[in-house]
């Protein structure tokens, strides 16, 4: 071996013993710094545990009783002023009912009458009759083009109905225009019906009022023009209400010479 090559080996020896020494302590730090974490994280979990396992405190509560607030029951509704009492918007879906009804028995007998009557086992037959003078089949073969307009009634009353209607009359071409006022009153079924018996003084100038009111005003005029205006335009629809209003006023005179 030559000098040259036994100089190398004698120079790499104690350089390789140092680069030894150098990795073993490294590998012993990282050993010892992972010796600390896995005894770090064991300490954190014996506390997460010790966390975890402790008794939830007991939080005192206290029942509070709370009384129900009743509901106020509802007081009667104040009949409005003449003047203040318009045309609903809207009719009862039950009232439309019954007026649509009522008139399709009115073409047929008083007797066809009396179920849409308010307490009808009180009310004669005549009573009706004056009522609903046009209603006999003789007079009227139908009713046609309904329309209801609806106002709050006073005292027992619980609406007044203004119905528009075109009457339908035998031997005559052209309908008549007519407008009826109508009085529901609710029976103890709740049902309403048509209530045909006697007003009471106070009724009775209330009802007078709202007839004087400009919206009923104006509805009265506009059915009364109609009217004038079919009758000049038929001859026979005027021959048949001169002769209704010969009859009319020949059942008054009759009624008075009776009392």
């Amino acid at each position: 071996m030559s000098k040259k090559k036994r100089k190398a080996e004698v120079i790499m020896a104690p350089a390789l013993t140092l680069l030894l020494v150098v990795v073993l302590i490294i590998v012993g730090t990282m050993n010892m710094k992972t010796d600390e974490k896995n005894e770090d994280d064991t300490a954190k979990d014996a506390a997460a545990l010790e966390i975890t396992s402790a008794p939830i405190p007991t939080v005192a509560t206290k029942t509070v009783s709370v009384t129900p607030t009743a509901t106020p029951t509802p007081g009667p509704t104040a009949t409005p002023s003449p003047e203040e009492n318009e045309f609903k918007k809207l009719v009862p879906n039950d009232v439309t009912s019954l007026i649509e009804e009522y008139y399709a028995a009115r073409v047929i007998s008083v007797e066809e009458i009396l179920p849409y009557i308010y307490d009808a086992e009180s009310i004669t037959a005549e009573q009706i009759d004056e009522n609903v003078i046009m209603s006999r089949v003789e007079y009227v073969n139908a009713y046609h083009d309904i329309k209801i307009h609806l106002k709050t009634g006073a005292g027992s009353i619980d609406y007044v109905a203004y119905v528009e209607n075109s009457i339908e009359i035998p031997s005559v071409e052209t309908y008549a225009p007519s407008l009826d006022e109508l009085y529901i009153k609710y029976d103890e079924d709740g049902a309403p019906k048509i209530y045909a018996g006697g007003l009471s003084q106070e009724e009775n100038a209330y009802m007078e009022a709202l007839r004087e009111t400009d919206d009923v005003k104006e509805l009265r005029k506009k059915v009364s023009n109609e009217l004038e205006k079919a009758r000049e335009n038929d001859t026979a629809l005027d021959d048949f209400f001169k002769m209704m209003e010969q009859y009319i006023e020949q059942s008054a005179e009759e009624a008075k010479e009776e009392d």
